[in-house]
């Protein structure tokens, strides 16, 4: 039963909407010696757990971007915890550590400033902020996508023609040339989902997490 699999955030609250990704990221400092994703998996698989990896926290986002991505490639690589991405990507920009599994806009005043560069986008497809950065699919891992979503839900119960009016005035706000200006400021992506498909995709998310999260306790 997938209810009974997810958190209890989600079996609290309905989906209303998804308005904005943040696509994941594989990034390095632009001194690193990894040019692409296969540099990477190589020294990884050779030092297994002596290459250091920058979270924005414990729990965080970055993290279980982390341990996905440990699970996916069998690499092993030992976390530092910062607070925050902002830390965490400046520890990147200054060699402390040598990779982070973030995101493209959390990196993207960094990326711009030539201070870090992305060997690989966790999407389908190629990011429009950074067009020459390949996919993890491009470089022989498929079906791999990962992003940071931002949405609005209401309480459980919520009556469904409340949720759809809410729900459709977001959906106009995505697709405005307003919002469509402002995301792109920060390197976000609007992607309207409606309160089904934002559901769904929620309550799959939560299944690739939920194994995660023991070992996320452990470090």
């Amino acid at each position: 039963d997938p209810d009974r699999q997810a958190v209890p955030q989600t079996r609290e609250m309905q989906p209303v909407a998804l308005h904005n990704l943040d696509v994941g990221a594989v990034v390095v400092n632009t001194q690193s010696p990894y040019h692409t994703l296969k540099d990477l998996l190589d020294a990884a698989k050779a030092k297994p757990g002596e290459l250091k990896a920058a979270t924005d926290g414990l729990m965080s986002a970055d993290h279980m971007a982390t341990l996905y991505f440990q699970k996916r490639t069998g690499t092993n690589f030992r976390l530092v915890h910062f607070d925050g991405g902002g830390p965490a990507t400046t520890a990147l920009a200054g060699g402390h550590v040598d990779v982070r599994f973030g995101k493209v806009g959390s990196v993207y005043s960094m990326l711009a400033a030539g201070k870090v560069r992305i060997i690989a986008i966790m999407d389908k497809e190629r990011s429009p902020y950074c067009r020459d950065c390949k996919t993890m699919e491009e470089e022989g891992i498929k079906d791999y996508v990962w992003y940071n979503v931002t949405g609005v839900s209401a309480p459980k119960g919520t009556p469904r023609p409340i949720v759809d009016v809410l729900s459709a005035a977001i959906k106009k706000a995505v697709e405005s040339d307003e919002a469509k200006k402002k995301l792109a400021g920060v390197a976000l992506i609007g992607r309207y989902m409606g309160p089904d498909e934002f559901g769904a995709y929620w309550k799959e998310f939560e299944r690739t997490i939920e194994p995660l999260v023991p070992e996320a306790k452990k470090q």
